[in-house]
């Protein structure tokens, strides 16, 4: 039901905006009236799809092909779901990374998104954060204890097809990058979504660095980067949309690069 009303929210959060602009650009409480059914409108449909986030034992039931494991920290994850990380979101939006209307920079909804394609690939799965009330989106969500988790990771990874990382720099996440760097066959098995911020790409450059990774000191127009068979970076040049973005990291997989149509798009909003 909150997903229903956040999207009527978000979608009539511009009538505010119109108003404002056919009685002159002063009347700054329209304009505040749609900025906030705008915000409110997206947080009421992530809400809603949070609980529509199923468990990878349901997922791995009924797919059997090999997953594609989404690791990341969980703090950068409980960011996202703040008024600030939305808006954060929206100012990388004006940046030459955004690729357009058709992908969101918000992480909950880029993250559905993300999942969207690549479940065409194999089951999206990643640890959950144990004692959360609602899972974050996107990804199937594995719930193990504390004491297992590290164990439980090496396993997921040795069984995945694809590893995709968030960028971060948490003690937990950076045992995560040098454990892939260990494990996978071929570096263009990882793909890593990049900082939205010139300040985490730096803080996440020194980071990778104890794990033998070098990446450029200037922070590259891409949202995405694979490695080459030495661990050096290949960034994916931004194109207009997420699934054409990473045609180029599939390929390097032998996979055939999944296609997302409008009405796909669209049903994001309800799945």
């Amino acid at each position: 039901m909150s997903t229903i009303v956040g999207f009527v929210l978000f979608a009539t959060s511009i009538v505010p905006a119109m108003i404002a602009q056919e009685y002159g650009e002063g009347d700054y409480l329209l304009i505040l009236l749609c900025l906030g059914m705008f915000a409110g409108g997206a947080m009421l449909v992530i809400h809603g799809k949070r609980h529509l986030t199923p468990r990878v034992e349901e997922v791995l039931a009924k797919d059997q092909r090999a997953p594609i494991l989404y690791l990341r920290s969980f703090n950068d994850q409980a960011g996202d779901f703040t008024l600030g990380g939305f808006f954060s979101a929206v100012g990388a939006m004006f940046t030459r990374r955004n690729m357009g209307l058709s992908t969101s920079s918000w992480g909950p909804t880029f993250q559905s998104q993300l999942g969207y394609v690549m479940e065409r690939v194999g089951p999206y799965i990643a640890v959950g954060r144990p004692g959360v009330r609602l899972p974050g989106t996107g990804a199937a969500r594995l719930y193990v204890p504390d004491q297992a988790w590290q164990e439980r990771v090496v396993q997921l990874i040795r069984s995945a097809r694809l590893v995709i990382i968030r960028a971060g720099t948490s003690a937990g996440l950076n045992w995560e990058i040098e454990t892939v760097k260990r494990i996978i066959d071929k570096p263009h098995q990882l793909l890593v979504i990049l900082p939205l911020s010139k300040k985490g790409y730096l803080a996440f450059r020194q980071s990778v660095a104890e794990a033998g990774i070098e990446l450029p000191q200037r922070p590259p127009n891409a949202m995405f980067m694979t490695f080459d068979e030495e661990w050096k970076p290949r960034f994916l040049e931004t194109t207009g949309k997420l699934e054409h973005t990473l045609s180029p990291f599939f390929l390097m997989n032998n996979i055939e690069p999944p296609e997302v149509s409008a009405w796909d798009a669209f049903r994001l909003f309800f799945r």
